[in-house]
């Protein structure tokens, strides 16, 4: 039992262990993607980038490697128990969250990201109630069926070049009043709240407060352990704003303040989740996997640095001849053995030829010996099998 009030003293491996401890969990159940999303997974960011396959799909082969891609298009194809909101850019949530997260969707009711702004003129409102009655007389909807019935030419309808009516879509459910009801591929399609979340809406009986106090603890219990950047970064919430919930926090002794060995950062973790990690007995373990540059893991680059001294960024975004002439790679995916990250990988499919294609391999220092190496193979050719790949080159 963790005494209330008191600073707990903790080693580098045991914060490192509090750390992957979600992670650790998940690889140890062989659970099913609804499992993972439910137990073992907070949430799980969107992202469409698809050099190998969409990140979100791949995070839940990183936590178990004999899952099919046919069961990870299943939960993507209908959002039964989940639904999609922007908490860490645009992430699945689990459906009982939804009371919780009501008070901050009503706080966006009536407003527009800047990106909202720009694309919809300079009546964004009678744009939006056009396109919101459309999906009521007409069910759910697509970006495609709106830009249809707006007259506007097919277009890429990217992240970056999104159409009139796609931005709608996507302004009203960013203000709660439509919902992402699921996927095909890429393809979002939107639909009214259902009933009991607009019941929820309507009758809302929690305060923006309560919603800030459940996020700094929902991020603690999949952090396991961090520092208030790491915790505002998780659901993207002002510093300003967490710190006086975190403070809070401490008082009621939901949350211990925790110092690590050989670092000069104040740590937090969540006192129920630091006692069933040490109830769950610390040990070593040799589990290995690749994640990919959204997994919530690795969100917070500095936590990465200052835990596991691994210094990585995501560089998909970075200019093309930046990352040539600084020997940069571009979806590079960090190799976790164990507790600490041995190595990174740049990598992509080759569709035509089902082939994974390694274009870089890199160590990191001291990590050289075959047991990673071979068990970094071994997650490449499981990778492949995953993407229905029948080669690999570049190993």
């Amino acid at each position: 039992m963790i005494r209330q009030n008191t600073l707990l003293s903790l080693s580098m491996e045991n914060a490192k262990g509090l750390a992957l401890f979600s992670l650790n969990k998940a690889m140890t159940s062989n659970a099913h993607p609804r499992e993972l999303a439910t137990s073992y997974m907070g949430l799980i960011q969107l992202d469409f980038v698809s050099r190998v396959l969409p990140s979100h799909w791949l995070t839940f082969w990183s936590r178990n490697h004999s899952l099919s891609y046919e069961s990870v298009e299943m939960f993507y194809k209908e959002y039964d128990d989940f639904f999609e909101y922007e908490l860490h850019e645009a992430s699945v949530t689990k459906n009982m969250y939804f009371e919780k997260i009501a008070p901050l969707i009503l706080s966006r009711n009536r407003t527009l990201k800047r990106s909202h702004q720009k694309k919809l003129g300079d009546n964004p409102e009678n744009v939006l109630s056009s396109v919101l009655k459309y999906v009521q007389e007409n069910g759910e909807v697509c970006g495609g069926d709106i830009n249809i019935w707006m007259g506007e030419k097919k277009k890429r309808d990217g992240w970056w070049n999104r159409s009139v009516g796609r931005t709608a879509l996507d302004a009203l459910w960013y203000r709660g009043e439509l919902r992402i009801s699921r996927r095909h591929g890429m393809i979002a399609y939107y639909d009214l709240p259902r009933p009991e979340e607009q019941q929820i809406l309507n009758c809302n009986r929690l305060f923006l407060k309560d919603t800030h106090q459940w996020m700094l603890l929902e991020s603690l219990k999949y952090l396991g352990i961090a520092c208030i950047d790491d915790i505002c970064d998780y659901f993207r919430i002002n510093k300003n704003i967490m710190q006086p919930v975190l403070q809070s926090g401490i008082d009621s002794g939901a949350v211990v303040e925790v110092s690590v060995k050989h670092s000069e950062s104040k740590w937090f973790g969540r006192r129920d989740t630091l006692e069933e990690y040490f109830e769950y007995g610390v040990k070593k373990n040799s589990l290995h996997t690749l994640l990919t540059p959204f997994d919530e893991v690795i969100w917070s680059r500095k936590r990465l640095s200052k835990l596991f001294n691994f210094d990585y960024r995501n560089t998909m975004y970075t200019p093309k001849n930046k990352r040539i002439s600084e020997g940069l790679g571009y979806y590079v995916m960090p190799f976790l053995y164990g507790d600490s990250f041995v190595g990174r990988i740049d990598v992509r499919v080759d569709r035509p030829s089902k082939t994974i294609v390694v274009e870089k391999i890199s160590m990191e220092k001291n990590f050289h010996g075959d047991e990673y190496v071979n068990s970094l193979h071994s997650d490449i050719q499981s990778l492949a099998k995953f993407c229905k790949c029948v080669d690999v080159v570049g190993l």
